[in-house]
């Protein structure tokens, strides 16, 4: 090739601005699933808050889901996030800076619950680990442990009200384990499932046994951030959430059953 020319590299983008609603649609095609046989389990911070009397008991559980299942299991973040993020807030901090003191406080939960479930062989993961290291990690151990809150960081994207970052740990599961096209993602909550109205303060509160996306935006309560909704509505894998108590005995291993002890949601 004469120094100097020009060689055009054949490409169906050629030309083409990636911004165009024409290039968006033509980019419609089917996504290869990386990990259909992995279920994503995130523990919620207020779990994780209980202490002893519920970690232990829900991570004896979770081994022997991981003896017929491969994991990832996220952690949330708990009340010392709360009071950082207000402290935060109330200085006027910019809610990337506030965003990343909520990842890291989710961080320090990994590192928890990773110390507990090294004696079985499971590791924890960074989150770069996460993108290099996972599948052979899951071939060796059948699990991993991560913060499930993404690294967005100062690049966390604006509220539509409020300073409280929109990106936390449910959604970050949900945005990993649709990426990697994971069959099932569970949500282990304090709560037996999503309810109609906040179970703590109304009694009467109905339990969701079965909902769509579109059915529970609506809600004015819920145990996991609607943001997960409005991803589930746009993934291109969309695994079926599933919802459950972590505080009693067996509602996880049901989890990953047709027999679901809680709440399942599903986009059909």
């Amino acid at each position: 090739m004469r120094t100097g020319a020009f060689r055009h590299v054949s490409s169906s983008f050629m030309k083409e601005t990636l911004l165009s609603e024409h290039t968006k649609r033509r980019s419609q095609v089917e996504v290869f699933p990386l990990m259909p046989d992995v279920v994503a389990l995130q523990i919620g911070g207020k779990v994780i808050d209980s202490g002893a009397e519920a970690i232990i008991p829900l991570l004896e559980e979770i081994k022997r889901c991981v003896k017929r299942n491969k994991m990832i299991i996220a952690t949330g973040s708990g009340k010392r996030a709360r009071h950082v993020m207000s402290v935060a807030i109330d200085l006027g901090l910019p809610v990337g800076l506030v965003a990343e003191l909520r990842r890291l406080d989710s961080e320090l939960n990994a590192h928890i619950i990773g110390a507990l479930l090294s004696p079985v062989g499971i590791p924890e993961l960074t989150h770069a680990e996460m993108v290099h290291m996972l599948p052979a990690m899951l071939e060796m151990s059948r699990a991993v442990v991560f913060n499930g809150v993404p690294p967005y960081d100062i690049w966390e994207h604006p509220p539509t009200l409020g300073r409280d970052p929109p990106t936390g740990a449910d959604a970050g599961v949900y945005l990993f384990a649709s990426t990697c096209g994971m069959k099932r993602i569970v949500y282990v909550r304090d709560v037996d499932g999503i309810y109609d109205d906040d179970p703590k303060l109304n009694k009467n509160a109905n339990l969701i046994k079965r909902g769509t996306p579109d059915d529970l935006l609506e809600l004015r309560n819920s145990c996991i951030d609607k943001e997960v909704f409005e991803l589930m509505k746009r993934a291109r894998n969309p695994a079926d959430i599933v919802v459950v108590n972590g505080l009693k005995k067996g509602r996880v291993i049901s989890s990953l059953t047709e027999d679901v002890n809680g709440t399942v949601i599903s986009r059909a």
